[in-house]
């Protein structure tokens, strides 16, 4: 463990840095390092609780989910931020919307006050970027167009996975289209 966290190197225009704070993004044990220490807080939190004979408070954290550094809690906040020696970004838009790892997750309410559904969709956490990201291969690349039709389908099928609508599913493919046209536009011409 110590050797991940203390050689963590990355190199900039031909210079090699060492990273001295906090654990690479991306790098082939990171995600599990932060899943096993978030959950060791989490544990640590939920057996003070129980330990304080707060039973039902501890019970209530039994819907929520973690994924790397996202938190999704549908009936009470995570632990105290000062816990894990971080901050939290708050990612709900309003009372009936939370973006959680790339899914939008809306409770929808119907004619009647007492109709409501949960409406999946895509979460585009870059459209509010300065910077776009560039999704697919470029047409003038030297990759072999068929890695824009790979990423084009795996990209479809995660919009299929995180929709439950048809109308979600069809905007984001088109969203999709529209990039991989832009990217490989010299082939539309």
């Amino acid at each position: 463990l110590e050797f991940c966290i203390d050689n963590a190197y990355i190199s900039i225009n031909g210079n090699i840095w060492r990273q001295t704070t906090g654990i690479p993004m991306g790098g082939n044990s990171c995600s599990d390092l932060a899943n096993l220490y978030c959950y060791s807080v989490e544990s640590q939190f939920i057996d003070n609780l129980v330990a304080d004979n707060k039973i039902a408070a501890a019970r209530s954290y039994k819907f929520s989910r973690r994924y790397i550094d996202d938190f999704l809690s549908w009936s009470n906040t995570p632990p105290p931020p000062e816990l894990y020696l971080m901050s939290y970004k708050e990612t709900t838009d309003n009372s009936d919307d939370v973006r959680y790892i790339g899914q939008r997750i809306r409770i929808e309410k119907g004619e009647k006050s007492s109709q409501r559904w949960i409406r999946l969709s895509v979460a585009d956490k870059a459209q509010g970027w300065h910077i776009k990201p560039s999704r697919f291969t470029h047409g003038d690349s030297c990759a072999h167009e068929s890695i824009g039709t790979g990423i084009f389908t795996t990209m479809a099928i995660r919009a299929l996975k995180l929709s439950n609508g048809y109308q979600d599913f069809r905007t984001e493919l088109e969203a999709n289209t529209y990039r991989l046209l832009n990217r490989w536009a010299w082939l539309v011409h």
